[in-house]
């Protein structure tokens, strides 16, 4: 029979694509038989076996089938196998539609997901109850990347929806050591005891922060923004900006490369292949769109403060600045993004300036319009944070994850939430923060005018 392989391991791989073929790349180690090798393509599937490697991809659009071919060899007729010296095995593999362009072909998580349910039962059952939290993570499904098109059309990124912490809470399965606040991590759903020890003893995080509601995380979290920000340390860089904010400030966009394929190749396939379980529409595909624009604000501070030069001090940076991970408050609206993401930099950052603000609001906006470019920050970011001491929790808990889901997050959703970002940030006013920056501004100008009389 096809596909037998008692220990089955997942080759390093990587795909491409020219006008009339997906070309597949397969690594293989010498102890291979390639006269073992087996392959086969149905629609958008692709099934290869060489012991003791095994691997199927669900590709993103429809392929000739492997036994609709005329001619061919290996039990692969659609395709062609070319072996090179360097042991690299490559498949090519014909389109149905010639000319057509295959989306996120480097997305190697998505392409190694499961085959979900069609896109139609997908909107049953978004519209329907939830399955147990068990049920689902049995499956080891995930849906295609329309299903979550569909979850997401319907938003509004300026309307913040009542927030029911225990209608949100109560969807997911609860236990014996289940947590009496609200969620933890990506998408809010965890609640179970081990993952709040995992944010224990971690500084800058909001204190007991697992026996909160989430509406009290907000609360508390504001409350603390209130009790760090200084006026003093805000007026300096505000009126009277050292040359290195000056320069700082001078740049346009500070966005950050893209990685090379090889590094982002590396850092996909060392990611978890646990099942992912993906947000649902509303509540949780909101909250999950916001933390990941919360993510990619802290990432982008960082890197324009620091030049792309990353540091562990870098870590304790993000960690501080993004409310998703100090604080695990979800945000359900950009304006509300945008509040909590002014609040913190100006009231915990090296460099506390409103223009500041809205230049890395902008880059947000800008890293959120590539999706590339926004899964290239997360691994850069989960790479740091997994290399810093005492930060592997919070990373496992949300930003691990945040990086598997985006890669099936449609391109046309995140340039939405890009572009309402961007039209949000030019509009933003200094009196939306609630900070009394403008009060704070005029009583310094009173002051100096004073002064100079």
């Amino acid at each position: 029979a096809l596909f037998r392989c008692k220990e089955m391991l997942t080759p390093k791989f990587s795909v491409s694509q020219d006008s009339s073929h997906v070309i597949v790349d397969i690594w293989l180690t010498g102890l291979c038989r390639l006269d073992k090798a087996e392959a086969s393509v149905q629609d958008d599937t692709l099934l290869f076996s060489c012991e003791p490697y095994f691997l199927r991809l669900q590709l993103t659009g429809s392929c000739l089938d492997s036994d609709d071919a005329t001619a061919g060899s290996s039990g692969l007729t659609a395709s062609e196998f070319d072996v090179d010296a360097g042991g690299v095995l490559t498949l090519r593999i014909r389109k149905l539609v010639i000319g057509e362009q295959f989306p996120d072909l480097d997305m190697l998580n998505r392409l190694m997901a499961p085959a979900g349910a069609s896109a139609s039962s997908c909107g049953e059952t978004a519209q329907s109850e939830r399955r147990l939290l068990v049920e689902e993570l049995l499956s080891g499904e995930e849906p295609p990347s329309e299903c979550l098109a569909a979850a997401g059309a319907d938003l509004d990124w300026f309307v913040e929806p009542h927030l029911d912490d225990e209608a949100a809470d109560c969807r997911l399965a609860t236990s014996a050591d289940a947590i009496s606040g609200g969620g933890l991590g990506f998408a809010f759903r965890r609640r179970d005891e081990q993952s709040a020890s995992m944010l224990r003893g971690l500084d800058h995080l909001l204190p007991d922060l697992a026996s909160m509601s989430h509406s009290e995380r907000l609360a508390a979290k504001e409350a603390l923004e209130d009790a760090q920000f200084d006026a003093d340390y805000y007026l300096a860089d505000q009126l009277d900006p050292s040359d290195m904010l000056t320069d700082i400030l001078s740049r346009p966009d500070c966005l950050p490369p893209l990685l090379d394929s090889e590094e982002r190749r590396a850092r996909l396939m060392a990611l978890p292949r646990r099942p992912l379980l993906p947000p649902e529409a509303g509540w949780e595909m909101r909250v999950c769109l916001m933390a990941l624009a919360d993510l990619v604000f802290a990432f982008c501070l960082d890197w324009r403060v620091c030049e792309g030069e990353q540091t562990p001090e870098s870590a304790r940076t993000i960690l501080t600045q993004a409310a998703c991970l100090s604080c695990q408050c979800p945000l359900t609206s950009v304006p509300q993004l945008l509040r909590s993401c002014y609040r913190r930099l100006l009231a915990y950052s090296l460099l506390r300036n409103w223009q500041l603000c809205q230049l890395v609001a902008m880059d947000t906006a800008g890293v959120l319009s590539n999706k590339r470019l926004t899964l290239d920050c997360l691994i850069r970011l989960e790479r740091l944070l997994s290399s810093v001491e005492g930060y592997a929790g919070v990373n496992y808990l949300t930003v691990t994850d945040t990086c598997r889901w985006v890669q099936h997050c449609p391109s046309d959703l995140l340039n939405s939430l890009s572009e309402a970002i961007r039209n949000a940030a030019n509009c933003f006013k200094k009196e939306e923060v609630g900070l009394g920056l403008i009060e704070w501004e005029n009583e310094a100008t009173s002051c100096g005018q004073d002064l100079a009389d």
